[in-house]
């Protein structure tokens, strides 16, 4: 079990990577989960991120006067591969508009940025809304300021005729397992 301390620490270094208050936008939450908490979080969702060694996360939410609201979430997924990983399985389409790989549609930013999974969530987007999302996708992205390559095999591929939305990398047979079904035991290890 985490300690309070190293988890307070934990909190206060994710929470350093996001904005503050800006523009019209204020802070109406921050709650920190970490393995042990996260079906807390997200029940049913949990176990993606866990089975990609994931550490902890932040989900920061935004609001401002006209009551928009804007949820980011701040996954250190420890390695850049399991950031990659938890990408691959979350985007349908991707771009480079935030530095490295991301998706932007409507309502939603998803990102990774070295050890890091970035997702940024709305329920009604408006120009105004994502515009704010923009600057705060922006804005953590500047903050984790450090690069990484994708996993080794992945620029193993050939690049001829390569759908590159369709690569999904992944380290636990369940989530081959979701595109094409090979065992129910773990024979890949």
């Amino acid at each position: 079990m985490l300690s309070i301390s190293l988890a307070m620490q934990r909190k206060d270094e994710l929470l350093r990577m996001l904005p503050g208050v800006f523009d019209d936008w204020g802070i109406e939450s921050d709650k920190y989960f970490n393995p042990e908490t996260l079906y807390d979080y997200i029940d049913g969702g949990a176990e993606l991120y866990i089975s990609y060694n994931f550490k902890d996360v932040i989900s920061r939410r935004y609001k401002n006067s006209n009551g928009d609201e804007i949820v980011v979430e701040l996954f250190d997924m420890v390695a850049p591969d399991n950031a990659y990983g938890v990408f691959t399985q979350q985007r349908e389409e991707e771009s480079t508009d935030i530095l490295q790989e991301c998706q932007i549609i409507i309502g939603s930013i998803i990102f990774w940025r070295h050890k890091y999974f970035v997702s940024l969530m709305n329920n009604k987007e408006t120009p105004v809304v994502k515009e704010a999302m923009l600057h705060i996708a922006n804005s953590i992205s500047e903050n984790i300021a450090v690069d990484a390559n994708k996993p080794e095999i992945v620029l193993h591929l050939p690049v001829n005729n390569l759908l590159p939305n369709s690569i999904r990398y992944f380290k636990h047979y369940v989530w081959l397992n979701s595109y094409n079904f090979i065992s129910s035991d773990n024979i890949y290890n």
